[in-house]
């Protein structure tokens, strides 16, 4: 008879991970893809988990893992991150990443210029906190109070229009540990014990609160259902993320400016209605 190799189970952390940042570590939560015209949802939520870590070149790399809904097969994907910027901070690793003026960054952009398209720039914003309405805890959630929200999306620059052959992508995502886990680099997610996998998601998911709106007269004014709005002109794109029912944020809004004035890129963030201080 053959041997029946039981589900794999990571062990269940001590004490709740408490990450410096919001980046490195293991992450877990649900991918919403949004249409980048309408801003309708175009693909449910997948679950999704993602690996961070410092290569020996001190560059950011990231394995992520995605099962779409009703899907049994993984994609996997593992990319060099373009390095992450937030005002004039820029993170390294080494030292400077425990300074006070870093640790309280709340939004960063990890941006770069498509190789293959270079009038395009694939931006992605990491955010302090949960978009939108808070989501219903699952039962057997595992305690992970650190959260985040990640965006991704294709913008050009010149015409201030978000690329229209290319979705928005938004996570909903929780660090279930600050330590990469070697043991889950070769294993497909179809392999993970499905407990396991829905205590480190922690959430229901998101992204089925309605319609998409974009508005008018702006090249780009596009509002999601997730509390997301991105508001594009000639070399300009501003993103803001909301907080909806039930948030824990601490703030009403995170606002993420990337300007492309004179040539080259800036980053600028704006917290509105700040109530953690220092964290």
């Amino acid at each position: 008879a053959a041997m029946v190799v039981p589900p794999f189970t990571p062990k269940r952390p001590a004490t709740p991970p408490a990450p410096a940042l919001r980046l490195g570590g293991e992450w877990a939560g649900h991918c919403v893809k949004f249409d980048a015209v309408s801003g309708d949802v175009s693909s449910g939520a997948a679950r999704s988990l993602a690996r961070e870590s410092w290569n020996g070149n001190r560059r950011l790399e990231r394995r992520t893992v995605l099962v779409e809904p009703g899907s049994v097969a993984d994609q996997a994907q593992q990319e060099v991150l373009p390095t992450a910027c937030s005002g004039s901070h820029v993170l390294e690793l080494g030292a400077s990443m425990l300074e006070p003026d870093t640790l309280n960054v709340r939004a960063w952009a990890l941006d770069s210029v498509d190789e293959q398209r270079p009038e395009q720039w694939r931006l992605e914003a990491v955010f302090d906190g949960l978009c939108g309405d808070r989501p219903a805890p699952l039962a057997d959630a595992w305690e992970c109070p650190k959260e985040r929200t990640r965006v991704r999306c294709v913008f050009e620059p010149a015409s201030g229009r978000l690329a229209p052959s290319s979705d928005v992508l938004v996570w909903h995502e929780r660090c279930w540990s600050v330590s990469p886990k070697g043991e889950l680099d070769a294993r497909a997610l179809g392999s993970l014990d499905p407990n396991f996998v829905s205590a480190i998601v922690g959430f229901e998911a998101f992204g089925s609160g309605g319609a998409g709106r974009r508005g008018e007269g702006a090249a780009t004014d596009l509002t999601l259902n997730c509390g997301l709005r991105l508001e594009g002109e000639p070399g300009l794109l501003k993103l803001t993320l909301s907080s909806g029912v039930n948030a824990r944020n601490g703030y009403t809004a995170i606002v993420l400016q990337r300007s492309w004035a004179g040539g080259s890129k800036y980053t600028n963030v704006d917290v509105l209605d700040d109530t953690t201080g220092d964290k």
